[in-house]
């Protein structure tokens, strides 16, 4: 989902080489200079030629990133939502395990016609399991089973805390016979890894 390019950046009267990135909760620059542009904080963008240029507070940017500025400029100004992220369409089935925020089943709904929202059923297109603690991690096993062919498991777990950590979904995925094959942000406090069924099995 994100986009990251080599570039020179006019910002504050100064020109100044480095890699630009965009993960869509932020452009984040370093180089000669190191800033960050919170998504939220945004005005303006604009694509004129090879330049992007980047309004937020009372400050600008120009970017010369080449050709692919409008392509910059569209995913700035149209991110993709967390159901884009996570692959959901309207006509998946999918299931929910443990708790979300209420935000979270209310996006689900307006897209989804056929929403588990406590136990996922069999053959869903997508399960996405909140995991608080490694304990909860025990439970994947059974929820790759509630899964199509060609469905996927998200974990989502929380950023920064000790209780779990990445090695730990990666493992229980593991063990639960999947394979990784993605990581997003869920939302400022947690992150979702994608499982699917290997190849061989599908």
């Amino acid at each position: 989902m994100g986009l990251e390019v080599r570039c020179s950046v006019f910002h504050e009267d100064r020109m100044s080489d480095g890699r630009l990135q965009w993960e869509g909760s932020e452009l984040r620059f370093r180089g000669d200079v190191r800033f960050d542009i919170p998504a939220r904080e945004i005005k303006k963008v604009e694509a004129k030629g090879t330049g992007l240029h980047v309004w937020w507070g009372h400050q600008k940017a120009v970017f010369e990133i080449g050709p692919n500025a409008p392509k910059w400029a569209e995913k700035i100004l149209h991110p993709p939502t967390r159901l884009d992220k996570l692959g959901v369409k309207a006509e998946h089935r999918v299931g929910l395990k443990g708790s979300f925020p209420t935000e979270f089943v209310e996006e689900l709904r307006t897209r989804c016609r056929d929403l588990a929202l406590t136990r996922p059923r069999k053959d869903s297109d997508v399960v996405v399991f909140s995991a608080e603690t490694k304990a909860d991690l025990a439970k994947a096993p059974d929820l790759a089973g509630s899964l199509r062919s060609t469905g996927a498991l998200w974990i989502v777990y929380p950023k920064g805390v000790t209780a779990i950590a990445q090695s730990d979904v990666l493992a229980a995925g593991k063990a639960a016979g999947l394979v990784d094959v993605k990581v997003v942000s869920f939302s400022p406090t947690h992150s979702a890894l994608k499982f699917v069924v290997p190849i061989s099995r599908r």
